[in-house]
This record gives C-alpha cells, structure tokens and sequence, in this order.
C-alpha cells in the first residue's frame, strides 16, 4: 500500500519530466507496434540492427541467449542513458520459439541503478496517457495481490499491450533477515499477450 501511495502521491512531483525524456517524440501512437525502430515480426537480424541504431551501442554488446523454459531467443543489452537520469536499463528483446521474430520487449530499471525508480515510473505513465489508446483499455495506478503496482497498462485494438509494474522489495522473512532483492520497475510491450509463442508440450506429443 506504502508504494502505490508513493507512485500516486508523485505525480506533483515530476509532473513535466515525461515531456521532458521523450522531446523526441513528435506523434503518440495509437498501436503498440513495438520499442522505438524495433517492431513486432522483425527477424533476429533486423532487431539486432535496430538495437545498435536506438541504443547506440555497438554489436558486440549485444547478448544472446535461449530460454531453458520457454525455448525464445533473447537479445539483451545494458543502456547507461535510455532517460535521463534514471540510470542505466536492461533491455530484452524477446523472439518467439516459433516464429523466432521479435514478440516481446521488456526494459528494467532497478533500485540499485536508478534511485528516483518513483520518478521514472510517474514520468513513464505520464507519456503513456497521451498515447491515443480508448480509455475503456486503459489500467492507471492499481494495486495488484502481490504488493507491486501497476503504474500503466494499455491495450491497443489489435490486443498488443504495453504495461509498467513497479515491483515492490520482498519483505523479510523474519525480522533481522534483509530483502533478497531490490525493488524494479519493468516496462513490456507485449505482441499478443493472450497468445504468447513459448515452448509448451501439446497433447499426445510426450
């Protein structure tokens, strides 16, 4: 309850501080087609060229790897400046184990690296309610079982999702123990979140 106060009760603060990180922007879109020149349905080749144009980096910085579970390909590389001041981002883009063409990308901040994470999330929501996504599919600021906080969720007509969720800090187990990690904020543009392409076994196929 403490952090979704928190995120509410911020919004005073840092009001202007969306406009501000993303000047770039000249239109709000209306479809969540992906993370700025990386869209849905790019193959691995042409997320990684994306990747070096949006993040300034270079290609070798780019890690690969292959969920053990799902069976998706992740590409994912550490951004120092993706908002000012808010400290360096992991960022995964995330290919799906059939299609192998880009399906997800989430982008986290944690406590460690960003210390304002409050701010960043304000500011995030902010710019996420200009976009033009119908008010009917739009969550702002709910509290959800587990303790985190949905800051922004939207869907567009074609279900692709965008979401921010401030991940609260577990709390000890007993007194005296310390937290095993750190609070996050996590961002996700979801393809088709009702229809994610992982690895599932099918009927008859084990």
């Amino acid at each position: 309850m403490r952090l979704f106060r928190s995120i509410v009760a911020a919004a005073v603060i840092v009001s202007g501080m969306a406009s501000l990180a993303y000047a770039q922007e000249n239109t709000m879109p209306s479809e969540i087609k992906g993370f700025r020149s990386a869209r849905f349905g790019m193959d691995e080749a042409r997320v990684r060229e994306a990747m070096v144009k949006d993040l300034g980096i270079t290609a070798g910085a780019i890690e690969r790897s292959v969920s053990p579970t799902e069976k998706t390909t992740v590409l994912m590389a550490t951004v120092e400046n993706l908002l000012p001041d808010a400290g360096p981002a992991t960022i995964a883009y995330i290919l799906g184990y059939s299609s192998q063409k880009l399906t997800v990308i989430n982008i986290v901040w944690s406590k460690s690296s960003d210390p304002n994470l409050i701010s960043t999330a304000v500011a995030l929501r902010d710019y996420f309610q200009k976009w033009n996504i119908p008010k009917d599919k739009v969550v702002i600021n709910a509290e959800l079982p587990n303790g985190d906080a949905l800051v922004f969720r939207g869907t567009d007509t074609k279900d692709s999702l965008v979401s921010l969720i401030f991940h609260a800090s577990p709390k000890p187990q007993k007194a005296g123990d310390a937290p095993k990690q750190e609070g996050a904020l996590r961002l996700s543009y979801v393809e088709a979140p009702d229809k994610l392409d992982v690895f599932t076994l099918k009927p008859g196929q084990f």
